[in-house]
């Protein structure tokens, strides 16, 4: 019966009907249950997992019901292997439909099962598809470790097959880590050759799809270009045109002529894939194809289209709640409204790309922190079981050392008692008879001899007693030099707690007591700016975190410096007015400058906030700009503080210092403001510097910043 169902199945599946075929799998997976031969039943298991391979490019839903429910029978039957290659099946299936740790979680259990019954084979499968799903989900290190292990096994004893879709997924990560790593295109073209030798056309253009891509990551756009259409009339000669792959495949190639400017032929590309991947349910997919098109008009100036096209990926995009994708989107969208002099709408979808993006980074800054410091408590914890385990090894080797002091001492009374027995024996045979003295004389000598051996033994343990006493010192040393670094550890985090709260302190009491008062703009203003000082403070430590361990990744675009000016007066204009400061800007041009608009804004509020501290109150604060070189502006921020001693300039950018000319110290600070400054500055080849003489009543910060080849300074009228 299970047979002739999915018989059935598959004729559904050839005229697209769905909702047969999941009534079918209800049908089929009914009549397996109620089986009691276990033969039919491993039969099920196995026809159950084939269905799963067949829809995971159909429909990703169905084929995750498959290996489902042929997990189910497996777990019933208690049969382990088919447990494992079930979970192996679902965990394949649940990536195609973006579940990564859903599908590492699977195929994680698969491979410890197959591990239990010792098959080297599924092992390696079970790291290759390990491999694959923690690539995808961004944690490139376990990728990479997992898909060696795989390949080490079958370069060894695995098919040409699965070595090359092992040098697949090992191009597809290079090219994700390191796109310039050679690695990448060697493995990807190792793949090919192997399967033009099998004649296997699907993965010939899969493998085609990646080279094309790396090439497009290169900006070998050309080169690129031909190994997409390559791969798109590879797939659609294996009559594969429904598959995942070939719409994947034929979008990188409107993608791919986008770059070439081949406008028409893009758009029509683009179209038709958009539509196919909504017919399939491919959202994500969809929303990327209506972006591209969007794009494409923009770079067209036909802004009208493009609003048009990303109102298309937005509708996508809410009707299915795809929050972390979507903030995106409204960017482009405000963009578009903005080039057609919508500023209203424009407004309007910047706010809220502004609104969305913020809680999803906050989300993520939120889970990395708590990560961060489960790492840590778990580390704390390893080291204290270290310590007590090694604790409980000295006490164990100085026990084991009593005994042995134990038995060699009462080794040596026995040895004086027979020496004892001995001497009375001898006395009483020299009485007795002068025949045996001869004898005894003899007898007497032996015994010495093993005496004076035993004596040299017992020497050579005693020196392998000082040895190891020797050993357990030095342990002990580390164990002390272990436990004072836990100290240290313990106090610096004591220590960066303070500093954090002391300077969100302010901020927060600022907060918490104008929400007390009654609501009006200006308290409402006033809460907000302390909130964007607050979260300034945060993302400076976060940043400075995030790019000490990375390269910065700028968004640079040309924008003119005197909305970047406005926008960092209006966040540090509630610190002025609190202190009666007056905040004048010296800005006779307009600036168009290529940068990071939203890191070169909090630059200006870092030194703006850094020159309203340390003024006196009822001063002023003056931001100056003027040209520097050819291609250069550079940007001034002056105040009237006590100043700073010329040993002591480069102090002030240094992590975790502040220097304050008040008392000569390091004030109780973060001391990260300044820090993310130069960080943020010299990632855009730039430089920042401060010029200050204590007693002179001025500091003078300022950065220039070199803004590319066009011309960066233009006339206000």
């Amino acid at each position: 019966m299970v047979s002739y169902l999915i018989k059935y199945i598959n004729i559904c599946k050839s005229t697209n009907c769905i909702l047969f075929v999941q009534i079918s799998l209800i049908l089929c997976t009914s009549s397996m249950l109620w089986a009691n031969d276990n033969v039919l039943e491993l039969d099920s298991i196995i026809q159950l997992n084939e269905q799963a391979i067949k829809y995971r490019d159909i429909n990703t839903d169905t084929s995750i019901q498959f290996a489902h429910q042929a997990l189910i029978i497996a777990k019933r039957m208690n049969d382990k292997r088919g447990v494992a290659q079930s979970k192996y099946e679902l965990a394949l299936s649940l990536a195609r439909a973006s579940r990564l740790q859903e599908a590492i979680n699977e195929v994680l259990a698969a491979r410890d099962i197959f591990q239990e019954l010792k098959d080297s084979l599924w092992i390696a499968k079970a790291n290759e598809g390990a491999g694959n799903h923690y690539t995808f989900l961004g944690d490139y290190e376990k990728g990479l470790s997992a898909l060696l292990a795989a390949l080490e096994y079958f370069e060894r004893k695995g098919s040409p097959l699965q070595l090359a879709s092992c040098y697949d997924k090992l191009a597809v990560l290079y090219v994700i880590m390191e796109p310039t790593n050679p690695k990448a295109l060697e493995y990807a073209k190792l793949a090919l050759t192997i399967y033009k030798d099998l004649n296997d056309l699907p993965k010939q253009g899969n493998t085609l799809n990646i080279l094309g891509h790396i090439h497009m990551v290169l900006k070998n756009y050309e080169v690129g270009t031909k190994y997409f259409e390559e791969s798109v009339r590879v797939f659609r000669e294996s009559k594969l045109t429904d598959s995942y792959r070939y719409i994947l495949a034929y979008a990188n190639l409107g993608g791919a002529l986008l770059h070439l400017r081949q406008y028409d032929q893009a758009e029509k590309i683009l179209q038709e894939v958009s539509e196919v991947n909504l017919n399939k349910g491919y959202v994500r997919e969809a929303a990327g194809n209506f972006d591209a098109l969007g794009n494409m008009q923009m770079d067209l100036n036909m802004p009208t289209r493009a609003v048009n096209y990303y109102q298309q990926a937005v509708h996508l995009l809410e009707a299915h709640q795809l929050e972390k994708e979507l903030y995106y989107y409204y960017q482009h969208l405000a963009n578009a409204y903005q080039a057609n002099q919508e500023y209203k709408k424009a407004y309007a979808f910047e706010k809220l790309y502004a609104q969305l993006r913020d809680t999803v980074l906050t989300q993520e800054k939120t889970k990395q922190i708590v990560e961060m410091e489960t790492k840590y408590e778990s580390e704390k914890k390893d080291a204290a079981i270290k310590i007590l385990n090694q604790k409980q090894a000295l006490k164990s080797a100085a026990l084991k050392q009593k005994q042995t002091q134990l038995y060699y001492s009462l080794g040596g009374i026995l040895l004086l008692l027979v020496l004892f027995i001995v001497l009375i024996r001898e006395y009483r045979y020299k009485k007795r008879a002068n025949t045996m003295l001869q004898q005894m004389n003899d007898e007497i000598a032996a015994q010495k001899l093993a005496i004076e051996n035993q004596a040299d033994a017992l020497l050579d343990v005693n020196q392998q007693l000082k040895l190891k006493n020797k050993e357990i010192g030095e342990q002990a040393e580390e164990l002390q030099a272990a436990n004072d670094r836990l100290h240290e550890l313990d106090a610096f985090k004591e220590n960066m707690t303070g500093m954090i709260v002391h300077d969100l302190k302010n901020p927060l009491n600022a907060i918490i007591g104008l929400s007390e008062q009654k609501l009006n703009p200006k308290t409402q203003m006033t809460i907000h700016q302390s909130g964007k000082q607050m979260l300034n403070m945060v993302m400076n430590m976060l940043d400075i975190q995030k790019y000490e361990n990375s390269k910065v990744e700028l968004a640079l675009f040309e924008v003119s410096f005197n909305h970047i000016f406005q926008d960092a007066i209006d966040q540090v204009q509630y610190l002025a007015q609190e202190k009666g400061l007056l905040i004048e800007g010296s800005l006779p041009y307009r600036y168009v400058v290529r940068i990071d608009k939203e890191i070169i804004t909090r630059v200006l509020v870092n030194l703006l906030t850094n020159a309203i501290k340390y003024s006196p109150n009822n001063e002023t604060v003056t931001v100056q700009a003027s040209q520097y070189g050819d291609h250069w502006a550079k940007i001034t921020v002056i105040d009237h503080g006590e100043g700073i001693p010329e040993d002591k300039l480069e102090q002030v950018f240094e992590r975790f210092g502040q220097y304050k000319a008040k008392n000569a110290g390091v004030t109780g600070s973060t001391g990260l403001g300044l820090t993310f400054c130069k960080m943020m500055v010299e990632a855009h080849d730039g430089e920042i510097g401060v010029q200050s003489k204590v007693g002179e009543g001025f500091i003078l910060f300022y950065f220039a910043i070199n803004s590319g080849a066009r011309t960066n300074l233009e006339k206000t009228g």
